[in-house]
């Protein structure tokens, strides 16, 4: 994507993420998704779309630490005991609290 382009995403990025919190607001007072929509002219495939997008970048950008852990996680499906798991789970926080704190 060049930089034209990326500009452009984040800006449909930022509309479509407070389009999406208008229509959450809707939904707490009782409004169902589909008849904000309709009341707002949005079909159902485009808001499903950004709201995928948005998700996906809010996960991107503010939540990549978590992505390390959730490797690690399916590791311990192969660990032979309880103790093992914890002595996994003790040590990949020490390696990830290093690396938060920038120290290789």
């Amino acid at each position: 994507m060049n930089n034209t382009n990326s500009t452009d995403h984040s800006k449909q990025l930022r509309t479509w993420a407070k389009i999406i919190n208008d229509c959450k607001a809707a939904k707490a007072s009782g409004t169902t998704v589909k008849d904000w929509l309709k009341a707002n002219n949005i079909s159902h495939d485009t808001y499903y779309y950004w709201y995928a997008e948005v998700k996906k970048a809010y996960v991107n950008d503010s939540l990549p630490h978590l992505i390390p852990f959730t490797i690690g996680r399916k590791n311990y499906l192969f660990c032979e005991s309880v103790n093992g798991v914890k002595a996994s789970a003790i040590i990949y926080s020490i390696v990830e609290t290093a690396k938060a704190n920038g120290l290789n």
